[in-house]
């Protein structure tokens, strides 16, 4: 049903409600934080959530979890049990609990639960434009501190001037991606859903916000991301075919043009822009250009090598993959789609991706108009990402499955109700 179809009846308000909505925040707030390690803290937290939405009424669930095409997501829990029962990898319990962190989202929007859905995605949005702020603050002492948390080795990241700055509120490689992705559906909300003029300052300059801070934190893909999402939100406010069609024309001229000169395009931005670690990067793409991109030391070079490693493991042992092994050597740890397929081979690898996209199909099917094309950008987005870096990570968890659609939802809500008021004045 669309959303325009659904009546604006609320769920409601309880105490019951009310614990149920904290824990939804509880989940979030666990995803996202890049200190969270207990696992059985965010299961004690699903666990009760489940058993509020039970007793709340059980339909909701079981529209969610429990539809016959939804029942391939289990496969992987099952793939991943006898995985571990031959030494192939360690069974996980983390992604049992993911997999019904996935369901959160679509649980609220199933229950036309605008209110709650507010809440959720208000409150994650608060926390990421506080974390920004920190980190922003943060790299005035140590430039670079994103990177240096990115690495993941506590003694690493003492030694190289980060110790101090290992908060909750300090973003690392997974939340500076997420403040690309949450900008980015937040922009399209504001283009596209959003029709109160007083959210739409507040979510555009949010998304502003955001969008600096990644620009400072230096990650140039991250930026490629936010321009690629930016033209798919200026292609879904094309009504005209023809202004489609021309758009389309001119992109593929430009990509054309940057296949060609590519070098020379690179080398002028790098002398241009002259900021440290996106002039590095575009003059590595430059190399890459010129035929020499392959070259030890360069991150270029790296993360061509790791690409290298994935591939020649899956291409060895393709049906079950080589197990979980050692980094940089069974799988290159920079590609969590040709990761996957190193690791687990087409049968292990094929039922985790199936366990990634499944839920955001569920989440898909319970859209229509904007919000799908919303959603559709996110999940174009994350493909991309997960092709050429690592994008399964718990901050993704939380955005693509939770937040960012309870923000499409509610948004789209509030603009079609309004828009009904003024149609029955």
């Amino acid at each position: 049903m669309s959303v325009q179809e659904k009546e604006s009846i609320q769920p409601r308000f309880s105490l019951l409600w009310l614990i149920q909505v904290c824990l939804a925040c509880g989940i979030v707030g666990w995803l996202i934080n890049p200190l969270s390690e207990n696992i059985y803290i965010l299961a004690m937290m699903i666990i009760i959530w489940m058993g509020i939405a039970y007793l709340r009424g059980s339909r909701s669930l079981s529209i969610v979890f429990l539809k016959k095409w939804y029942a391939w997501t289990y496969l992987w829990i099952l793939i991943m049990y006898l995985y571990s029962c031959v030494g192939h990898m360690t069974f996980s319990l983390s992604y049992v609990m993911y997999l019904f962190c996935f369901g959160v989202g679509a649980y609220y929007i199933v229950n036309n639960d605008v209110r709650a859905a507010k809440f959720i995605s208000v409150f994650c949005i608060v926390y990421f434009l506080i974390m920004a702020v920190v980190t922003l603050k943060a790299y005035s002492v140590v430039p670079g501190l994103s990177r240096i948390l990115a690495n993941g080795d506590k003694a690493v990241v003492i030694e190289r001037g980060g110790g101090n700055f290992i908060t909750p509120f300090v973003a690392g490689y997974g939340a500076i991606y997420g403040f690309a992705e949450l900008a980015i559906v937040m922009l399209f909300v504001v283009f596209k859903n959003m029709n109160n003029r007083f959210f739409k300052m507040i979510l555009l300059g949010g998304a502003v916000f955001l969008i600096y801070v990644v620009v400072k934190a230096e990650y140039l893909f991250a930026v490629l991301l936010i321009l690629m999402g930016l033209a798919f939100i200026l292609i879904s406010k094309m009504t005209s075919q023809k202004k489609k069609v021309a758009f389309t024309g001119v992109f593929l001229f430009a990509m054309l043009i940057f296949l060609v000169c590519g070098q020379y395009i690179c080398l002028w931005l790098a002398d241009t822009i002259n900021i440290s670690n996106f002039s590095i990067r575009l003059r590595e793409i430059a190399m890459l250009f010129g035929g020499n991109g392959y070259v030890a030391g360069t991150d270029a070079g790296e993360r061509l090598s790791m690409y290298g490693i994935s591939i020649t493991n899956f291409l060895e042992a393709p049906i079950f993959g080589k197990g979980t092994g050692t980094l940089f050597q069974t799988f290159g740890n920079h590609s969590t789609i040709l990761d996957a397929f190193a690791k687990y081979g087409l049968v292990g690898g094929g039922s985790l991706l199936i366990f990634y996209i499944n839920p955001m199909r569920n989440i898909s099917l319970k859209f229509s108009g904007s919000n799908k094309k919303g959603y559709s950008i996110l999940i174009g987005i994350i493909a991309v990402l997960a092709l050429i870096n690592v994008a399964d990570t718990r901050v993704n968890y939380a955005l693509v499955y939770i937040v960012c659609p309870l923000l499409l939802y509610w948004t789209e809500v509030i603009s079609v109700d309004k828009k009904r008021n003024i149609s029955e004045r």
